[in-house]
């Protein structure tokens, strides 16, 4: 299938799952909600076929497929979700470490100024925690490691790469936004936004297989 074609049909169909999870209410929302991480999943799956690879062999596409299960956990109990999306994370720095060929030293070193930048930002937010604090601890150090690996990938491999950096940067930025409304710190309009990106993150993140 074309690429533009795939565009026409796709990007209609995760708005309107964005919409409607603001419309329904209840479990229910779930459906519009992991449904749209779905559409970024079956992007990926439709761009890997395309290239005649076999999306079950991508780690990208499981990678996209745990962010959807991490959409429902999230909704149900929070830490599970974010064992979910730790685990996409790990899937998707796998497959960028794979396709750029290691890890840079560059990558490592914004990678420790990323994640002391989120340990300070969150520092009071921390202090709040009852229980364990390992999971918002262990969390920011996976996603900014996604983060730090794809902002560099462009000029890694190529510019066919953007859309990952992208990505990368977007899901950082929506779930620093995610995490602030954990502590009540995010308005209705930001919550919608965080999604909003995080959406467009996994969507970029999956049209990289119709590009590299």
């Amino acid at each position: 299938m074309d690429l533009n074609v795939w565009l026409f049909l796709s990007l209609p169909i995760l708005a309107l799952l964005y919409a409607l999870f603001y419309r329904i209410k209840g479990h229910l929302r779930l459906i519009p909600k992991c449904g749209a991480t779905i559409v970024c999943a079956a992007t990926a799956f439709a761009g890997l076929t395309a290239r005649g690879t076999n999306p079950l062999h991508s780690l990208l596409f499981w990678g996209i497929v745990a962010c959807a299960l991490g959409d429902a956990l999230l909704e149900l109990h929070f830490v599970s979700g974010m064992g979910a999306f730790g685990l996409g994370h790990v899937l998707l720095i796998a497959w960028m470490i794979s396709i750029s060929g290691g890890i840079s030293w560059i990558s490592v070193l914004i990678w420790l100024l990323a994640y002391l930048g989120a340990l300070v930002m969150f520092h009071e937010d921390l202090r709040s925690v009852q229980g364990s604090k390992a999971p918002f601890l262990l969390y920011p150090i996976v996603l900014m490691a996604m983060a730090s690996i794809a902002a560099l990938l462009p000029w890694r491999i190529g510019t066919q790469a953007t859309t990952i950096a992208l990505g990368g940067i977007l899901f950082t930025v929506s779930d620093i936004m995610v995490a602030k409304g954990v502590f009540g710190k995010l308005s209705p309009a930001m919550d919608k936004l965080a999604l909003a990106l995080y959406y467009l993150a996994v969507y970029a993140l999956a049209l990289s297989t119709w590009m590299l």
